[in-house]
């Protein structure tokens, strides 16, 4: 982090000499012209010469005194030549050196201090942008843990029934309906994914910065590229064949379906082992969304915690 810093606070330097040369261009011009009796009448130049100064600002302010005085001690020091006066002459050369290296380091400063105020409320717009992807995603993950959750309970009560050799019920057409089914989870990367293009690094909080990390490139990534595309692959190379050789859903509610001959099924070898596969697969999703639940609280709060204690106010 301290290396990220010194190369930024480099980096700042160069950019401010920059604009400290674009923005001292135009008003030192003027005002230089204002000297010249060709020019305008005195007073007009003067306006001329302050209005273009103070159009840039607080740090225009700050030139125009900076740059008046370098002019009083250049008309100084040009009376102290014509006047034979070499060493009065030195004195007010140096003087004008030392005022104009004052004039640099002061608009670096100012430079540098605005640079680094705007990344902060940068870093913090983003935190909080990151904290309300955060809280979407987790509503999502709420939804589906309840989702798979109460499929898990339906199932295994299916499950129940045929070992117990009961007939079939009309309660059982919801959960062959859904037999098919299972809910995904749906997660926001929109916030993370300008934090990757800035880089990492621009979170200065190293906890923070990889707890964030952790959530979205472990968490996230396994929930979604390991489990999720788990129960895609079973469910159309094992699931989905099987449901439209053995079951029908009604035309008229697709959240229903029977099965073909219910009691040839409840004696399918190959029809448990899905029903086995299926419970065991989703019960394993639904230990991710606990799990990452929970760690979503305390990220959450910790960024929380991070913009309050930096004072930012959306």
């Amino acid at each position: 982090m301290l290396e990220y810093e010194n190369a930024r606070i480099f980096e700042l330097i160069i950019k401010s000499i920059y604009h400290c040369i674009i923005k001292s261009l135009f008003p030192i011009f003027i005002l230089e012209a204002s000297t010249h009796d060709s020019f305008l009448f005195w007073t007009e130049r003067q306006e001329i010469a302050w209005q273009a100064f103070l159009a840039f600002g607080p740090d225009g302010a700050r030139a125009l005194i900076i740059i008046t005085m370098i002019n009083i001690f250049r008309r100084t020091r040009k009376k102290m030549a014509d006047d034979n006066k070499p060493i009065q002459y030195v004195k007010y050369a140096i003087g004008e050196i030392v005022l104009v290296v004052i004039g640099i380091l002061i608009a670096l400063q100012l430079n540098i201090a605005n640079e680094l105020r705007q990344e902060k409320k940068v870093e913090l717009n983003l935190l909080n942008d990151i904290k309300s992807d955060l809280i979407e995603s987790q509503k999502n993950i709420k939804k589906t843990y309840k989702s798979n959750h109460n499929q898990i309970v339906q199932l295994k009560y299916l499950a129940a029934h045929i070992s117990k050799d009961l007939p079939y019920t009309p309660e059982l057409d919801t959960i062959f309906g859904r037999f098919p089914n299972w809910s995904s989870p749906y997660l926001t990367f929109t916030s993370y994914e300008t934090l990757k293009s800035k880089g990492v690094d621009f979170i200065q909080n190293d906890d923070l910065k990889k707890k964030i990390t952790d959530i979205y490139e472990s968490d996230f990534a396994n929930l979604i590229n390991d489990w999720d595309k788990w129960e895609w692959n079973i469910n159309q190379d094992v699931v989905m064949p099987f449901f439209a050789e053995n079951m029908r859903s009604d035309l008229d509610n697709n959240t229903i379906a029977v099965p073909n001959d219910f009691e040839t099924l409840k004696k399918d070898e190959k029809f448990l082992n899905i029903l086995s596969l299926i419970v065991r697969t989703r019960s394993i999703g639904v230990e991710k969304c606990l799990r990452i639940d929970k760690e979503l609280d305390t990220l959450i709060g910790d960024i929380s915690n991070e913009l309050n204690t930096r004072n930012f106010k959306n």
